[in-house]
């Protein structure tokens, strides 16, 4: 076919999903000193860990219960005390042993980078805790060859992440042995990837002993001495008695079990559910057109094959059976009733009347409908595929018509169940294809040039036989294969579609149309399969959530590039069944592989799409207030960072940091400090010095100039592993301008040297073996931080200098525990900071950032979404909704309100910038509406949320979102305000609407209390009076019991006052927005129960609050009851501000009489106004 330029798939190194799959593997072993020389058996075999030894499981307990608890996987009240193991026997027949592992569940839905995640975790694992090796096992031949296809595509996009660092992966062969040994004796990260079959029963190779393998090894024990970390693919389909003895013969460490469907799940660490895809927009959203009989034709179909001379007539039509239609032939006679015999309601009223041989013979029915030999009646199975592949085409077309300036080729896919119908020589579908493709593709210029063969292309598992006479039989494969030379058929056919993957995603590739036999349904997909044809005899028996996992993976552009579009990323699978039969199957799909939610079921393709309202859109004031949305701006950031650096310090100086519970190795702490600098570049070389000195050792100093060429890697130049990642890319010479590029995406010229430091590689001086342990080596934590942050180096090093010593040691006991904390509390400090200081402003004179054609089409079509009529002011007649609440507030106040003129649902793709640590911010209602006065226009922007309190939205990002979404909008001259569906002034500016802010309260007007005091209060005291106290006071009166005169008393008109009720006044910002400072607060005595969630005032021996300098604090009380790896019970109070910026109090009780260190002086029941 000639040859075309290689497109090659890119892939996101930071998306937070893969992230958090990635770290709740690589966290579960916290503590974990790494393996830094690693362990040598007998013939030289390198081991994760000997087979006699095994790491702590209190440890990994512990952190697992932290994990699931980050990532929300269970009550807290029900953590886990044991780990979920596989223990067994191994294989019968290959030995009597006995093997017990951990066993890890990751669950991702389809189409979301399972296997992406999978092979990068090696890659961290590798790199983090030395463990180097691992066996990937599946369950089929097509997950191989797509395991295979995933770690070709992926490899430099590892490289650019983790440099050199290397990772090989062998395909595990039977006729080749050797490799067994150079995976067991290799020093680097090794892979095998085998397949279940190939050492499930003691007859395989594996067990076998082997003259390519010296010594009295067998293959499968050289593995087994490695202590085997077991990654397994889809487990669902290997999780009977005879599959888990298997992978209990590897003698794994401990195995990691990927599936977007498993059934059991030991020891979940991560969820991605269909749910969670579908809303953050990580999969395709699906749409259907169902074919069938009853919409082909109004009478079923009838197909006469013979009549004999007994007067009885053989027919073929559809009969239901099991809840599905097939072909099937039955012999009718004269009274018989044909729906008896087919269950087909179609066929009701079909009772033969006359059977005749008149004419070659026909068949008349009660309801006067006749079909005789030469003319069938309905749709035939051929007639219905006639209108799947019409259908196909159709929308196919329309789609790369719509794609192709976007640079994004579509694909289709079709399944069929009968090879012959396509690959022989009158083969239906492949006739039906070229008859209505040759028709269609004359409305549509980019298929106008093609014939049918250059555009489609089967991939089948085809065998081939010698017959005896010399001639070559073909057998196609059509069930899943059964012997070994189907199985070498099928491998065939998946290695040619794999080797195709990339080339088909190419418009300098014509193929576009696929067709594959049904039992593709795993371990192959396409980002660019936008329609899923399913052509079988009968309707599919595959299971949906399987067929539509072919296509869900969001496409790609010609460069490569993930497209994140919703309107764009459509699957549309046309099914031959009705639309309602196949939403309903895929809905039970999900009911049936546990899933206590399911997405938003497929909507009906025919559906008609959203009409734009041109009297609106072409009105005054709509271009005028969309004249004021569409303006660019530019935000500012102004944090201070003495106050964050504080803030941060103070949150990390009460933080508890895990602990760690195994091996580790003792080290000095050595800050080490390169500079890489470019000298010069002479004919292509480039001469780079390499600086570097230590805090420690001025004797260790080292500067080193080479001439280096592209490709060069300066830590084995300079034998220094910390220079990882410095491979030379490129080297530009341009005189003054010059510089050299490096694989890490860092780059020097010769002005500006590239500085960096790190406390890694450095030597430990013993190693203890012990169940706890004192320090080990510990890497850069202030160079990860400043790359994870965005924060200078300096202000990082600032944070960690001042923290307490006794928090700052934890590094050295636990590094990655440590460091995860670190990281995150500077994180959220960051971001409140941000959120909090950020300023809009306009860019004059700038380009509008969007044409009005691209945010509001004259049609949009909302696939799987919830949508609702609109009226005359909506913008369209229809329009999608993503909540209830946002139903309620069309449904019960926009559409109800007779003073709106207009309002629209703003598109997905109308973006407010906000900094990148936070995330863009899509709003949700543009509304124009007269003001009570009746003159006035009002220009509104609504977020509708079912709680305004910011502290209950659903991420913890999303107020954070609200707050720069605020700001935005009032730089443009926009009133922004978020409500509920409940909310009934709805359309009144922020600033009268008593609403609090997101991050900061709204500045309250504070009484002086003075000015209410009442002289004449005797005899009315604690009825519609109450005394005023300072809370020092307070604190002494009712905590220490000392007479002490209130200041005054005031009057209150509140049920229920009793005696002891008091007033005082809150100092300080760390219950706001509750209570703002200066506020004056209404206590009662607490009463008898539990005071867990309650805003006390509280009275502490050892606290000293830094808001009022007293003994005393006024928090929100919870109490939490912990357990450390012994079983020892310990109990927390802590005692919580509102207010996110404020640090809470921690109290550790380690005695029994902890409640007797505190005295609860009263409880806060409301602000006196």
């Amino acid at each position: 076919m000639g040859t075309m330029s290689e497109l090659k798939l890119k892939f996101i190194s930071n998306q937070s999903h893969q992230k958090s799959a990635i770290d709740s593997i690589v966290q579960l072993f916290n503590g974990l000193p790494r393996i830094e020389t690693t362990f040598k058996l007998d013939d030289e075999i390198v081991s994760n860990m000997p087979v006699d030894t095994r790491f702590s499981e209190e440890l990994i307990i512990e952190n697992l219960n932290q994990i699931q608890e980050i990532n929300k996987l269970f009550d807290t009240k029900t953590q886990v005390t044991q780990l979920e193991v596989n223990e067994g026997l191994v294989v019968e027949g290959v030995g009597n042993d006995s093997w017990r592992f951990p066993e890890f569940t990751i669950e991702m839905e389809t189409g979301t980078g399972k296997t992406y995640v999978y092979l990068r975790t090696i890659y961290e694992l590798s790199i983090k805790y030395g463990f180097l090796k691992y066996i990937i096992v599946v369950p089929s031949i097509a997950i191989y060859e797509g395991v295979k296809k995933a770690f070709d595509i992926t490899k430099s996009h590892f490289q650019a992440i983790y440099g050199n660092h290397t990772v090989n992966l062998t395909q595990y062969d039977g006729q080749r042995m050797g490799i067994i040994r150079n995976f067991a004796t290799s020093t680097t990260t090794e892979i095998i990837l085998i397949t279940l079959d190939s050492f499930n029963k003691a007859s395989n190779i594996i067990y076998r002993a082997s003259e390519k393998l010296p010594g009295e090894l067998k293959p499968y024990e050289f593995i087994q001495k490695t202590r085997p970390i077991v990654i397994m693919d889809e487990p669902q389909n290997m999780e009977s008695p005879i599959a888990k003895a298997a992978i209990r013969t590897l003698y794994p460490l401990f195995s990691l079990r990927y599936s977007a469907t498993h059934r059991t799940n030991p020891n979940q660490l991560y969820r991605l559910s269909p749910v969670e895809a579908f809303r953050q927009n990580l999969v395709k959203k699906i749409q259907v057109v169902g074919v069938t009989e009853d919409k082909c034709a109004n009478n079923p179909y009838i197909e006469i094959l013979k009549v004999d001379r007994q007067l009885k007539a053989t027919i073929r039509t559809n009969a239901m059976d099991k809840g599905m239609l097939r072909e099937e032939e039955f012999v009718l006679k004269q009274n018989d009733d044909l729906y008896k015999k087919t269950g087909n309601d179609l066929h009701k009223g079909y009772i033969v009347k006359e059977i005749s041989l008149k004419n070659g013979g026909y068949i008349k029915f009660e309801n006067e409908e006749k079909v005789d030999v030469r003319n069938s009646i309905g749709p035939s199975r051929k007639d219905i595929f006639r209108i799947q592949i019409r259908e196909t085409i159709e929308q196919h077309m329309k789609m790369q018509q719509k794609l192709h300036e976007k640079g994004i080729k579509v694909l289709s896919l079709f399944f069929i169940d009968r090879v012959a119908n396509y690959m022989d020589d009158d083969g239906v579908i492949k006739n039906l294809f070229d008859e209505e493709f040759n028709n269609i593709k004359q409305r549509y210029k980019n298929f106008k040039k093609y014939k049918p063969e250059d555009i489609r292309r089967a991939y089948f598992a085809v065998m081939r036989k010698k017959k005896k006479s010399g001639e070559e039989e073909i057998e196609y494969v059509d069930e899943e294969a059964k012997n070994q030379a189907q199985r070498d058929a099928e491998k065939d056919a998946f290695e040619l579609i794999m080797k195709d993957k990339e080339r088909l995603l190419s418009f300098e590739e014509p193929v576009c149309f696929i067709f594959a036999h049904s039992a593709l349904k795993e371990g192959w997909d396409n980002p660019n399969v936008f329609q899923i044809c399913t052509l079988n005899q009968t309707v599919s028996t595959m299971r949906k959530r399987q067929e539509i996992g072919r296509g869900l993976r969001l496409c790609v552009n010609q460069n490569g590039e993930r497209i994140q579009d919703e309107e764009i990323n459509v699957l549309t699978v046309i099914a031959n069944e009705s639309y309602e039969s196949y939403a309903r199957n895929l809905q039970n799909d999900y009911v049936e592989d546990g899933e206590m939610e399911a997405p938003p079921k497929p909507t009906d393709a025919t559906r008609k799409s959203a009409k734009i309202n041109k009297n609106i859109i072409e009105s005054k004031d709509f271009l005028s207030f969309w004249g004021k949305l569409n303006r660019s701006t530019e935000y500012s950031i102004n944090i201070n960072t003495d106050e964050l650096i504080k803030e941060c310090i103070e949150k990390l100086n009460n933080t508890i940091f895990p602990l760690p519970k195994i091996v580790v190795e003792k080290s000095n702490f050595i800050i080490t400090e390169f500079i890489i600098s470019l000298k010069s570049i002479k004919k292509g070389k480039a001469f780079i010095e390499v600086n570097k000195k230590n805090t420690e050792n001025a004797e260790e100093d080292y500067s080193s100039t080479h001439g280096c060429e592209e490709k060069d890697d300066l830590s084995k130049i300079h034998k220094d592993d910390r220079l990882r990642g410095f491979v030379i890319a490129e080297i530009v010479e341009k005189g003054e301008q010059s510089e050299v590029l490096f694989g890490n995406g860092e780059k020097i010229d010769l002005y500006h040297p590239y500085k960096f430091e790190t406390e890694a590689g450095q030597v430990p001086k013993s190693k203890t073996v012990s169940r706890t342990v004192e320090f080990y080596p510990v890497f850069n934590i202030v160079e990860r931080a400043a790359k994870e942050t965005g924060l200078t180096r300096r202000t990082i090093n600032r944070i960690f200098k001042e923290m307490n010593e006794d928090k700052k040691k934890n590094i050295f006991t636990n590094p990655e525990g440590f460091s995860g904390i670190f990281i995150a509390t500077i994180k959220e400090y960051l971001s409140n900071h941000m959120a909090n200081t950020i300023n809009y402003s306009i860019i004059e004179d700038a380009p509008a950032p969007y044409l009005i054609d691209e945010i509001f089409p004259e049609s949009i079509t909302y696939p799987q979404r919830e949508m609702i009529l609109g009226n005359q002011s909506s913008l369209y007649d229809q329009m999608q909704i993503d909540s209830d609440v946002e139903k309620n507030f069309v449904e019960d106040q926009l559409k109800h309100d007779n003073n709106v003129i207009f309002f629209f649902k703003f598109n997905p793709k109308f973006k407010v910038q906000v900094p990148s640590i936070i995330g863009n911010y899509n709003p949700d209602w543009g509304i124009v509406r007269i003001a009570d006065d009746g003159k006035k226009k009002l220009e509104l922007v609504r977020e509708t949320k079912g709680n305004i309190d910011p502290k209950k939205l659903r991420f913890s990002n999303e107020g954070r979102k609200l707050l720069c979404g605020s700001k935005h909008f009032r730089a443009l001259g926009v009133d922004y305000r978020f409500i509920t569906d409940k909310t009934a002034r709805w359309w009144d500016a922020e600033d009268l609407s008593n609403q609090q802010t997101i991050l900061t309260p709204e500045s309250k007007k504070i009484v002086n209390i003075t000015d209410y005091y009442i002289k004449n209060y005797k005899g009315r005291e604690f009825k519609d009076a109450l005394p005023v106290f300072t809370l020092k006071a307070a604190c002494g009166k009712f905590g220490d019991s000392q007479e002490i005169e209130p200041d005054g008393w005031v009057s209150i008109e509140r049920k229920g006052l009793k005696e002891g009720w008091f007033i005082a006044q809150a100092i300080g910002k760390s219950m706001e927005p509750t209570i703002p400072d200066g506020s004056y607060c209404i206590f009662r005595p607490v009463p008898a129960g539990s005071k867990d969630g309650r805003i006390l005032l509280i009275q502490h021996r050892d606290v000293t609050d830094p808001e009022n300098g007293g003994k005393y604090t006024l928090k929100r009380y919870t109490k939490e009851i912990k357990f450390d790896a012994s079983g020892k019970e310990t109990k927390i109070i802590i005692l919580k501000p509102e207010n996110d910026k404020i640090n809470p109090i921690i109290l550790h009780c380690q005695d029994e009489d902890y409640e007797n260190q505190f005295q609860v002086i009263g409880e806060f029941v409301g602000l006196y106004e």
